[in-house]
């Protein structure tokens, strides 16, 4: 999970024990075809439920996931989970919907094939959160031609809603963000920049932002921002790879409770971690602390940290997600895979903010 709304194949939902949710991966079957579905029992052994059968026939490249506010079952607490999975060539330009229903029978539906522009890399989903009606899905999809196309579906249809040009991607990262946000913090589903990580064919690491508030009008995506230039000058290159994973989490926030009662020049949004895969091999990981209310440090270009590295091997694609286990902040969790790979490789950061454990592989 994220405090905010951020793409990826692994999430961790509302359903399984009120303490700690469930984890949920959905990556491609390389055996079989299909999507493979798993998940981890974090209200039992811990252990992870491999799948029984694939969601599917077709090959897939890549997926991204979420959990929505749509609920087949009215009442309980969890929402379906939502699917957008690329198709291997020559059917690349195919992206394909699935959802699984929140607990009428767990059952899964699709995939249906969604009607969208070519796109040359996996699609970035987030769920946006609403009280009621529920609120719309996002996708970004990287063009042929360079750049991403946004997209939304509110009442079943997707429509384009912006079309960012720029470099052409090996992959993107989709966030929602506090920052920017004109209601937060008495508000927790408002949103206000939405942010876009991505590498693109010559490995240099980039971001995308369309800033929320104050409110330009239009609004607009700007970008790339690209690290080594715009972002940290001389310290980056181009060793990256694949596709990154970006999401909002609690380290340097403060909102109200430490202190009590605090000063509006006082709360902080928290940050964006980033971890992307590396070229030859490994994961890097950076973060980002986006300061006070419309401080400086609220650009999306500023306040990075350097990276530091963890993992082995050589990955296509990562996820990473702010879980609930631990202490006040939770761990950093992070699946990785590469696209000839059955299964994924598993890590997570410990409570100390340095020591990585794993990989641990899942099939």
């Amino acid at each position: 999970m994220s405090l905010t709304p951020a793409s990826g194949f692994l999430v961790q939902t509302q359903a399984g024990d009120a303490k700690h949710g469930n984890f949920e991966v959905v990556v491609p079957d390389l055996i079989r075809g299909g999507l493979s579905h798993y998940w981890r029992n974090n209200g039992g052994d811990g252990q992870w439920v491999l799948p029984k059968a694939p969601v599917g026939t077709a090959r897939y490249t890549s997926t991204s996931i979420a959990e929505s506010d749509h609920k087949f079952v009215p009442g309980n607490e969890q929402g379906n989970l939502e699917v957008l999975a690329r198709q291997e060539e020559p059917a690349g330009d195919r992206l394909d919907f699935a959802w699984r229903d929140n607990g009428g029978g767990w059952a899964w539906n699709g995939p249906f094939e969604v009607k969208l522009p070519h796109g040359v890399a996996a699609p970035a989903l987030v769920a946006e959160r609403a009280d009621n009606p529920p609120g719309p899905l996002r996708a970004v999809v990287p063009m042929e031609s360079g750049g991403f196309a946004e997209f939304e579906r509110v009442s079943g249809n997707w429509i384009e809603v912006a079309r960012v040009d720029g470099d052409v991607l090996q992959g993107v990262s989709f966030l929602l963000s506090f920052v920017g946000s004109e209601a937060w913090p008495s508000e927790r589903d408002e949103y206000g920049d939405r942010v876009v990580a991505a590498v693109a064919a010559n490995g240099t690491l980039q971001l995308y932002a369309r800033q929320g508030y104050p409110s330009p009008n239009p609004r607009t995506w700007k970008g790339p921002y690209r690290f080594g230039e715009e972002i940290l000058p001389t310290q980056f290159g181009g060793p990256f790879r694949g596709r990154p994973s970006i999401i909002m989490s609690s380290f340097n926030q403060n909102v109200s409770a430490d202190p009590p009662v605090i000063s509006v020049d006082q709360v902080r949004y928290g940050n964006y971690e980033l971890v992307v895969p590396m070229q030859p091999t490994g994961i890097a990981h950076m973060y980002k602390d986006n300061d006070v209310l419309q401080g400086p440090g609220n650009d999306p270009w500023a306040n990075w940290s350097s990276y530091t590295t963890f993992g082995r091997g050589q990955y296509d694609e990562v996820s990473l997600i702010q879980s609930n286990y631990g202490d006040e902040h939770g761990h950093l969790e992070v699946a990785a895979r590469r696209r000839d790979m059955a299964g994924f490789d598993f890590y997570w950061r410990d409570d100390d903010l340095t020591t990585w454990h794993g990989p641990n592989y899942i099939r």
